[in-house]
């Protein structure tokens, strides 16, 4: 599980170093850099992804950057190395540079380290010996290999019906027809929770079914394929694509914390948005369900939402703001100069609505 993460000179986040919890809800103003932070949580665990595929001596990570092309997300007027740095709770630690262009061995400009207890391994672009990459993917292969689960869900792609033969969850919900039924054909106990769980967010909701149809693969021929429908009480089966948004967008977040094939570490924007005010609170308290019974399952979410965050502990919320030069700074909301005060009278949301960011601000300007 990640522990803590440091990002420097990639767009907002000049330099951003954040604690994490195993359920981490991000607060703050449109444009502080929340969704950037996730981009580049997930960018960090495809960098930790193992092997390399395409021959770069950087192996996956080095692929990742160079189709990534990584400089165009340099902070403006940044001349540091871009960095993307992790630890976790089993005391392991992964960093990736990259040197701004223009750098002297600019062939070297890239590098990766990594570590676990007393041993550690490193590899530079251009100058890695062959044996020294082999010690490089083993230690990757036992260490970390961290997978996340980006969640920027879209009601329209929650809902298409995909091939049979699709096992990922896409970015935007893709995927979610055919994932639920090999859940129901593989691991009835996740596919029921799901259910379940869907129930108390959604208390109309009776159940799911899976419906065979054809869809078109990539040459346009048509192949097997499954779509969502859902039961309602009092308006029986209903198509997806007739379900409400916050519906729809619940039914693909609980999959993913529920489906044991998908990663452990899902990040997600907006987890409140279409949810009515009751159902924030049960999502938030489904997902925690999960999270016993999954104790490897870590969620870093973001919302808008003072009432959602009520359902979270002072000390799972990080509050963002921006600097005057548009650079985003980060702060734990128990930092808070008064926090055991408003603690004492104030819920969460209440203590966030009531305190704002301004104090963010005010607080990085003195160290």
């Amino acid at each position: 599980m990640l522990t803590h993460v440091q990002f420097q000179s990639i767009k907002s986040l000049l330099d951003v170093s954040v604690e994490l919890a195993p359920f981490t809800v991000l607060v703050g103003p449109n444009g502080c850099g929340k969704s950037t932070f996730l981009d580049q949580l997930e960018l960090l665990c495809r960098c930790t992804a193992g092997p390399p595929h395409n021959g770069s001596d950087l192996g996956e990570a080095g692929d990742i950057i160079a189709d990534s092309r990584v400089d165009q997300l340099r902070t403006t007027g940044s001349r540091r190395d871009m960095a993307w740095r992790a630890t976790t709770s089993e005391g392991a630690a992964f960093a990736m540079s990259v040197a701004p262009p223009g750098k002297p061995n600019a062939h070297q400009r890239c590098q990766l380290v990594f570590s676990a207890g007393k041993q550690e391994w490193r590899r530079a672009s251009g100058v890695t010996p062959r044996d020294a990459q082999e010690l490089v993917d083993a230690a990757l292969a036992e260490h970390f290999g961290w997978r996340a689960q980006r969640l920027r869900l879209s009601p329209s792609d929650v809902v298409a019906p995909v091939d049979v033969r699709e096992r990922t969850l896409g970015a935007t919900g893709l995927g979610l027809a055919s994932v639920l039924g090999r859940l129901a054909r593989n691991d009835q106990d996740a596919y029921a929770a799901i259910q379940s769980d869907l129930r108390l967010v959604v208390p109309h909701f009776e159940k799911l079914q899976i419906v065979d149809v054809d869809v078109p693969n990539a040459q346009g021929v048509a192949v097997g394929g499954a779509a969502l429908q859902l039961v309602f009480k009092g308006a029986g089966q209903v198509p997806a694509t007739s379900a409400s948004d916050g519906t729809l967008l619940a039914l693909a977040l609980l999959t993913a914390t529920h489906n044991r094939e998908l990663p452990t570490l899902v990040l997600m924007d907006d987890i409140d948005h279409g949810l009515h005010l009751g159902a924030q609170y049960e999502i938030v308290e489904a997902i925690r369900r999960v999270m016993v019974a999954r104790p490897e399952l870590q969620v870093i979410c973001t919302t808008h939402s003072p009432v959602l965050l009520d359902s979270f502990k002072p000390e799972e919320v990080r509050v963002m703001a921006l600097d005057d030069s548009g650079h985003t700074l980060v702060s734990k909301l128990t930092d808070h100069p008064s926090f055991e005060k408003y603690n004492k009278l104030l819920q969460t949301g209440e203590l966030w609505a009531t305190t704002g960011e301004d104090w963010v601000r005010h607080a990085h300007a003195e160290k």
